[in-house]
């Protein structure tokens, strides 16, 4: 009986060592992305207050807000190495058996054999990587002026910003298609 590991399985496994690193990374730009949703989000509800809780000066509330926003650069330096051992046992077993007789005369034998043979494979796969945004560091301001939102001054800018930051996120989760010419 022998079991073998699939070779899809093995070549996802040394897929995932080099290629994880690239999905935490995007995961922590999806998560900075949701804090910063998040903090328009309470924001918008904050100005959206009436009465006596309305906020006397909106824009320098916003212009707090945004300045309090966590900046987000990353940088992802790793080692990672897997050691893969592949073991298999095969066994292989059979008997044979003849009798002969005529008239008072008989005769028999058997045979028998078995045979086990065993092997094993060591993998090794070794990945280094660095993972970086360039060193720059990004605040929540900076990129809504990227995405032409230069001035958060009020309850409409905000609502923008919340809807511009969620398409973000959303093409963010996206699995890229390669391009076709």
């Amino acid at each position: 009986m022998a079991v073998r590991a699939s070779t899809a399985a093995l070549s996802d496994v040394v897929a995932g060592l080099f290629v994880e690193p690239l999905h935490g990374f995007n995961r922590a730009q999806m998560d900075i992305v949701d804090h910063w949703i998040a903090t328009l989000e309470r924001l918008k509800q904050v100005l959206g207050q009436g009465g006596a809780n309305k906020p006397k000066d909106p824009a320098a509330l916003i212009a707090a807000t945004l300045a309090m926003a966590p900046k987000w650069s990353a940088t992802i330096r790793g080692d990672a190495s897997i050691v893969l051992r592949v073991a298999s046992l095969t066994q292989t077993q059979g008997q044979v058996s003849l009798g002969v007789a005529v008239g008072p005369f008989q005769a028999s034998g058997s045979f028998g054999f078995m045979s086990e043979t065993a092997s094993e494979s060591v993998i090794q796969a070794r990945a280094s990587y660095v993972v970086s945004d360039d060193g720059g560091e990004i605040s929540l301001r900076d990129l809504l002026k990227l995405m032409n939102v230069p001035e958060v001054a009020g309850p409409k800018e905000v609502e923008t910003a919340v809807g511009l930051l969620g398409d973000l996120k959303t093409a963010l989760t996206q699995p890229v298609k390669p391009a076709t010419s």
